[in-house]
């Protein structure tokens, strides 16, 4: 047992385990890493701090002021996060534990394993990457997500509409693996393999192609037609075409009729062609 009667105590780890592994009355702990498990539990507030690893198995957190550190992992454990939280490197969800964002809070990234879940419940989370794995591994209420990366994978899925957004990469691997996508949505680049779907609702989109539902970046026809060949992208507003703009250098996912594309280059030898008959129909009728 260790007893937090008075000041501080300052150390690279506290590791606790047990229930009755802590008590504390007026005492204060400036740590590292936290480990709790097996029933430990402590609470953070003013006074407290942890600036490393928060490691949490079988045990609780009570807190009462936001946290701000490396990274998390949290087993058969319930953690709470609050707007102002933040974690600046990768954090867990595992073995059947649950992970609440209950406002705007930001993390390095955040994956799922072993039936552990993302409640994003309010607010808006912040990551680098969203790796969920699992059909339960996700839920939502009223909270949605800015990321680079979302990855989905052993039947996860996960909606994209108004308030979401992915600034990089979206993968989507495993049958029963869903991104049902309710906004228009711009990637630098996509992954679907394995029977999972990627599944577009809406075509709202427009610039250099109007009503786009997806764009990726470069031109990624050949990938795109596969993919809607094999109905691993599939779509509720009619037959879906694949468009290349080279201007933007961007391959667009329609409902527009696909088109041969004109090479800019090329039009000033259609000019040329074009000017040549017209001069020769004017000389005939001339001699005429």
């Amino acid at each position: 047992m260790v007893n937090l009667n008075s000041g501080t105590l300052t150390a690279g780890g506290l590791g606790l385990s047990g229930p009755n592994s802590v008590t504390r009355t007026d005492g204060h702990y400036s740590v590292g890493n936290l480990y709790l498990s097996n029933g430990a539990a402590l609470t953070y507030g003013d006074g407290d701090s942890i600036s490393g690893y928060l490691y949490l198995d079988g045990a609780s957190l009570a807190r009462t002021k936001t946290l701000n550190a490396f990274s998390f992992d949290v087993k058969n454990t319930t953690l709470d996060l609050i707007t102002g939280d933040s974690f600046t490197s990768g954090s867990f969800a595992r073995n059947g534990s649950v992970v609440n964002i209950n406002g705007d809070v930001t993390l390095g990234g955040v994956g799922t394993e072993s039936d552990g879940v993302v409640n994003l419940n309010s607010g808006t989370l912040t990551a680098v990457g969203l790796d969920l794995s699992g059909p339960n591994s996700v839920t939502r209420t009223g909270g949605h997500y800015s990321v680079g990366d979302v990855s989905l994978s052993n039947g996860a899925a996960l909606t994209y509409g108004d308030g979401d957004s992915i600034s990089n990469a979206l993968s989507i691997d495993g049958i029963s693996s869903l991104f049902a996508e309710y906004e228009p949505l711009s990637l630098d680049s996509l992954s679907i393999t394995n029977g999972g779907v990627l599944s577009l609702y809406a075509f709202t989109g427009s610039g250099a192609v109007s009503n786009w539902g997806l764009r990726v970046a470069g031109d990624t026809r050949s990938l795109l037609d596969a993919l809607i060949a094999g109905n691993l992208i599939t779509g509720n507003s009619g037959p879906l075409s694949v468009l290349y703009d080279p201007t933007s250098n961007s391959t667009f996912v329609t409902t527009m009729s696909a088109v041969p594309e004109i090479d800019p280059a090329g039009i000033g030898s259609v000019i040329t062609l074009v000017t040549g008959v017209l001069a020769l129909l004017e000389r005939r009728k001339r001699s005429a």
